[in-house]
């Protein structure tokens, strides 16, 4: 009986070693096969001056937009780019809408097909007084040294929109014509909304106007993207998180702190908080990341392969292993990130009201409305009002747009022609991109900068020197120029 049961066992490891053997040796590169390179001749030294006079434009957006001159410093920013384009400024229709964002249409010879959107946004971030002294150059210099291009919108969004722009005015001045139409939207308040691109789109659902593709800002070209995979990866967004801010208010008995009772306003809130960090909601690997993890199996070193093509049995471990990191966890699961709290006057004065904002980004397939029942039931305290913040829109999640439409495949093609030596995923964007307001008029939305960047730069992106590769600046217009090329292929 004894031996049997051996025998059971040893016949049911083997079947199951034989299944995983099965899964991993059956999947098939999904990276497109003998691609040849195809880069246009670009003038380096133009694009790069051109990318900096871009930057000295100090075209700055928060919430805060009394602090700027909106109206000056965009207009001329419209200025220097009708400028600078003069063929594209001539060629195509410009429209101005929300009084500084920017829609520009080329004409197609076919306008039986719906036309692609490329997307980028004018504005930046602005500048923390505090670490002004710590940049190497002024923000706003646009300053070229040691082969990189300095200054604020550098990485986020500048480069995207000068390439685009760049691809244009040298395919319009050679005489290219598309198949197809095409619109290059630049909205002027992405980092406080986006309410500028969604006027865009109002106007184009006005006009009953479906599109094929919209291709914005999202992923990168880098290394150690995806654990264990060592060659550089170019990771296109094919959905992003939505976001939502609960905002958390205690009341309770003021009075003098010589005299406190059990518990005061900011100790309840203080273990609601608690617990919310340390109940946060649930990990998974699905929708983005689980697309990523399935189209780069086949190119990972063996034992990733295995565990990659068999998430039936090792999404467990894989999930430990990302939630390990900041990064890994965000395209897991919806976020909890405690970013406001307010209460007291005085340090001898027990404070009457407590409120807390605790920031969610949430994860393909959950809800807003999934968000707030999680922070009521983990926090179940009826002395906290819990409130979707009125100050912040909330947003759900995005679809998940597929990865086997030629509109993919068009902009996977695109990658591989400009940068030959990467391997192409796509992937999970955690944070909020002005794409999201085109869902309703595009089923096939991808977020994609051809920019390579180290993992040390990473932290540039609205921080202290913010610089961009000047050989990353030529590899943009390359890029930008091929994918409109390869458009005319699309059908």
């Amino acid at each position: 009986m004894f031996k049997k049961i051996i025998l059971s066992l040893l016949g049911i490891v083997l079947l199951l070693a034989a299944m995983l053997l099965f899964n991993t040796l059956r999947q098939t590169s999904k990276q497109l096969g003998q691609v040849k390179t195809n880069k246009a001749t670009v003038d380096k030294d133009l694009v790069v001056n051109h990318l900096g006079g871009a930057l000295r434009h100090k075209t700055i957006s928060n919430n805060l937009n009394q602090m700027y001159d909106l109206g000056k410093n965009f207009t001329a920013f419209h200025q220097y780019l009708d400028s600078i384009y003069p063929n594209l400024t001539a060629k195509l229709t410009k429209e101005t809408f929300a009084k500084y964002s920017l829609l520009y249409t080329w004409k197609g010879k076919n306008t039986a097909l719906k036309p692609v959107l490329l997307l980028a946004h004018q504005d930046v971030v602005p500048v923390d007084g505090t670490s002004e002294k710590d940049w190497e150059f002024d923000a706003f210099s646009g300053t070229v040294a040691n082969g990189y291009v300095l200054g604020r919108g550098a990485l986020d969004d500048k480069t995207s929109l000068i390439g685009i722009m760049e691809a244009v005015e040298m395919l319009v001045k050679n005489g290219f014509q598309p198949e197809r139409t095409i619109y290059l939207a630049f909205g002027h308040d992405e980092e406080v909304g986006g309410l500028g691109a969604q006027t865009i789109v109002e106007a184009l659902q006005a006009r009953k106007i479906e599109l094929e593709m919209v291709v914005d800002e999202g992923g990168l070209i880098s290394k150690g993207s995806i654990p264990g995979i060592q060659q550089e990866v170019a990771l296109i967004g094919t959905a992003e998180k939505g976001y939502c801010s609960v905002e958390l208010t205690v009341k309770g008995e003021g009075g003098h702190s010589s005299m406190p009772p059990p518990q005061t306003a900011v100790g309840v809130l203080s273990a609601a908080i608690q617990r919310l960090e340390a109940n946060q909601m649930p990990a998974r690997i699905a929708g983005a990341t689980r697309q990523m993890l399935d189209f780069i199996a086949a190119d990972a070193p063996f034992f990733l392969r295995l565990l990659f093509s068999n998430l039936w049995i090792s999404e467990p471990l894989l999930r430990s292993q990302f939630v390990k990191s900041n990064s890994g966890n965000a395209a897991l699961r919806t976020t909890t990130a405690a970013t406001v709290f307010n209460a007291g006057i005085k340090d001898n004065v027990i404070p009457t009201q407590a409120k807390a904002v605790v920031n969610f980004r949430i994860i393909p397939g959950e809800t807003i409305e999934d968000v707030l029942a999680h922070v009521k039931r983990t926090i179940n305290d009826p002395r906290i009002a819990v409130a979707q913040s009125k100050s912040q829109m909330g947003q759900n999640p995005s679809p998940v747009s597929p990865t086997d439409h030629p509109s993919f495949q068009t902009l996977h093609q695109s990658i591989r022609e400009v940068f030959p030596d990467v391997l192409v995923a796509p992937y999970l964007v955690v944070g909020a991109t002005d794409s999201r307001r085109f869902i309703p008029i595009c089923k096939n939305i991808y977020r994609f900068m051809p920019i390579r960047i180290a993992s040390e730069d990473l932290k540039r992106v609205h921080g202290t020197n913010e610089r961009v590769k000047v050989d990353c600046v030529v590899e943009s217009v390359q890029f930008y120029a091929r994918l409109i090329e390869n458009l005319n292929g699309l059908k």
